[in-house]
């Protein structure tokens, strides 16, 4: 019997993991080789992010991705991605222009890029177009706090929500997002308070990149907003009598991400290490690796050392290399006689 293929993740499988109160784990990937890394890791959404502008194809932001560049690397990545939801993020000019652009870009990723929903940036001004997309029967994550597409607007990547005013546009915007339809929300670059707000705003969950973690370790989201049952009747003597209520327990953030390249601390580039953000953990420095790999790959290169004996197993048959050795001496005397050879 042929081996069942892995069931790929839906928004279904995503809200299950938030209402049980599992953090959701998110990484971009931005080609098959990535999208391999994180699958076999188990992660739960793999984001092809309008990131790999800048990680990738080295430009110095995000907003001169096209969308033809956008669905090549989806689709590279849903050919290596076989169990995590794969969105796609919309680049910048692919939807402002409203609902109409916005939908016809979506259903672009759905039917060539090979992913399963879409994400774009903006608050209340993208919430029509979200709306569209997502009454067209397309998913939607939404994205609020630094949105790096307006970078030239904002004078450059900066955090979100840093004052009161900044703070209460952050949540408007989260809470247009939510209701416009969105299943879930990327909320990046705020302080801890804002995004523990975002978090109890919401029922829909919120994936952070700089933004905290919310509530702290050991809590969770209760299933559906839920009331606990936990605390509210207590046994004395066999007898059932009601006791106070816990105090409520702040919601925790529903998952997190990070780009894949600043996770692995792929680049070594002075330029990169300028760039890097602040709040990523980097769990490898596979850039050095790399980096001292090529190094000594050149070192042997011009040293003779490569490739050696062990490194030539491929052989001739029996009495093959005398017939060839004959011939390509035969070879050797023609191009001399015709001046051809000057060795």
């Amino acid at each position: 019997m042929a081996p069942i293929p892995p069931r790929r993740r839906t928004i279904t499988d995503i809200r299950r993991l938030y209402t049980s109160g599992t953090p959701i784990v998110m990484l971009t990937a931005a080609d098959y080789p990535s999208a391999v890394h994180g699958d076999l890791a188990g992660v739960d959404i793999t984001l092809v992010g309008d990131s790999l502008g800048m990680v990738v194809l080295g430009r110095p932001t995000t907003q001169t991705v096209t969308v033809d560049e956008m669905l090549h690397h989806c689709r590279a990545v849903a050919a290596g991605a076989s169990r995590p939801l794969l969105v796609g993020d919309l680049p910048f000019g692919s939807y402002e222009a409203g609902p109409s652009a916005a939908l016809a870009t979506a259903m672009r990723f759905i039917k060539e890029g090979g992913v399963g929903a879409v994400k774009l940036e903006g608050g209340a001004r993208s919430a029509a177009a979200i709306s569209a997309i997502v009454t067209a029967g397309i998913a939607v994550m939404g994205h609020v706090g630094l949105t790096p597409q307006s970078v030239s607007a904002v004078g450059g990547f900066r955090p979100a929500g840093r004052d009161a005013a900044g703070a209460r546009q952050v949540l408007d915007d989260a809470v247009a997002v939510a209701d416009a339809g969105a299943f879930s929300l990327v909320l990046e670059c705020v302080p801890p308070a804002v995004g523990q707000a975002v978090v109890d705003a919401l029922d829909i969950p919120v994936i952070g990149i700089g933004a905290g973690g919310g509530g702290g370790a050991g809590t969770a989201a209760v299933a559906d907003g839920a009331p606990s049952r936990r605390g509210t009747e207590a046994t004395n003597g066999g007898t059932t009598a009601p006791s106070s209520p816990p105090p409520p327990v702040a919601k925790r953030m529903g998952g997190q991400v990070l780009v894949y390249h600043d996770v692995l601390g792929m680049l070594t580039h002075p330029h990169h290490e300028a760039v890097a953000p602040r709040f990523c953990k980097r769990y490898a420095a596979v850039g050095q690796v790399v980096a001292d790999a090529l190094l000594a790959y050149g070192a042997d290169v011009r040293a003779g050392e490569f490739p050696s004996p062990a490194y030539a197993p491929y052989k001739m048959g029996e009495g093959e290399l005398e017939t060839f050795q004959a011939y390509a001496a035969g070879v050797m005397e023609m191009r001399k006689g015709r001046g051809g050879s000057k060795g």
